[in-house]
């Protein structure tokens, strides 16, 4: 998850129009991860009121996906100075409802003609101060309401690449085909020229690279490692008791294991194990036998759980307590996914309780969102305690404020 600190307010655009925005700067977003927000609205706004997102100053290799599910309303997106170094048509499969794109100051050379296909409401483009070398001539295709194109590099030492003078903003579709036509026709049209050279190109590399395959494999031979085959082994005593040598006991419960396993997994148990090493049986308390059944099997495979029913907090605890941090790692991912308003001050004090920072950020997170109106400061996070005190206060107000309104409703019915 690519996890944002952004400033929202009103921002002007370049055509005079203000918009209520999200500002992201300075940040690096990875590719194809979905992006979540952390910042402060304006009083009185909310995710929804959000028209612009301005992308500046960061380094980006993909336009961020989930922008829109997060601001269902946005109208302008515009990425600036922000190394973005290409862009096609499936990375803006989710932005076309936009108003306005504007994507300034990046090394993009190459804008492909289906780029803006579906964008009934698109009006504004704006590619100024890239690179561009090729523009396919049918990019503005179905296009009926566009008023502004700007395509130049915006450098004056290099005209010939000033593709699109800025047009008035009565400029209309025919206008803006004819003057691309007119200044640059062979540019662009050379697209197919360019991909049957890149095409070419392509094959005398994957040629050359064979042959400096070929070539290194005489040289030296690779020894390839056997794939190990343990826990395929074990696994298939998962299920058999045959040669278990161990019982644990969870509540009226018996599960035979093989002792041997449990010290090796787990050092917790293993230290258990070790204080009464002529035991033939252990209790197990504050586990219980479904999850407990869980651990085993990874024990036994390595395999982590797939099944939807499992209690990940259950596993996230119980393999906490046992110190199994890959397996705790993952039932973390998996309650990350699907913290709520309802459920996050449990999942804060779970992970404070085990020591799991990046389950503890999460939440962190989310209780910042969630009373962003009261502006949480930062140092909370390190202060668990005093934290779950603040919101236990809030939340008791919220339910007295829930009941006062109830009976506030009831009142005006009596009457």
């Amino acid at each position: 998850m690519n996890n944002l600190i952004v400033e929202f307010g009103n921002l002007p655009f370049s055509n005079g129009d203000s918009y209520y925005s999200c500002l992201i700067s300075n940040q690096n977003i990875k590719e194809n991860i979905p992006v979540k927000i952390n910042g402060n609205h304006q009083i009185g706004n909310s995710n929804k009121d959000v028209v612009n997102v301005w992308i500046n100053k960061c380094t980006v290799t993909k336009i961020p996906k989930g922008i829109t599910f997060m601001f269902p309303n946005i109208k302008v997106l515009e990425i600036k100075n922000s190394k973005l170094p290409a862009i096609h048509k499936n990375d803006l499969a989710e932005y076309k409802s936009l108003e306005k794109f504007c994507c300034i100051e990046n090394p993009i050379s190459y804008l492909p003609g289906d780029l803006f296909e579906g964008f009934e409401k698109l009006e504004w483009i704006e590619f100024y101060g890239n690179s561009l070398l090729i523009i396919e001539p049918n990019i503005l295709n179905g296009l009926h309401g566009l008023k502004y194109v700007e395509f130049s590099r915006g450098g004056p030492q290099d005209k010939r690449f000033s593709l699109y003078p800025r047009l008035s903003s009565n400029a209309n579709v025919k206008e803006i085909k004819d003057e691309l036509e007119r200044k640059y026709p062979q540019k662009l049209k050379d697209v197919q020229k360019l991909e049957n050279l890149i095409k070419k190109l392509k094959i005398e590399n994957d040629k050359l690279k064979k042959e400096s395959q070929e070539q290194a494999a005489k040289i030296v031979t690779p020894v390839l490692e056997p794939k190990s085959e343990l826990f395929d082994d074990l696994k298939k005593f998962l299920h058999n008791d045959k040669h278990k040598d161990f019982t644990v006991k969870i509540m009226d419960e018996e599960i035979r294991v093989h002792k041997f396993l449990l010290a090796a997994r787990s050092p917790i148990l293993a230290e258990m194990l070790l204080k009464a090493p002529d035991a033939e049986n252990l209790n197990l308390v504050e586990i219980s036998s479904t999850t407990f059944k869980q651990i085993l099997r990874y024990i036994y495979t390595d395999e982590l759980p797939t099944d939807s029913k499992i209690n990940f907090l259950d596993l996230f605890a119980a393999s906490g307590r046992l110190k199994m941090k890959a397996l705790q790692d993952f039932a973390g991912m998996k309650i990350s996914i699907k913290i709520n308003t309802d459920n996050v001050l449990d999942i804060f004090e779970l992970s404070v309780k085990y020591g799991h920072e990046s389950l503890k950020q999460k939440a962190f997170n989310e209780i910042k969102q969630k009373y962003s109106k009261f502006h949480l400061k930062d140092e909370l996070l390190f202060q668990p305690e005093k934290l779950m005190k603040i919101v236990q206060s809030l939340k008791k107000k919220e339910e007295e404020m829930r009941l006062f309104e109830k009976e506030f409703e009831t009142l005006l019915l009596d009457n």
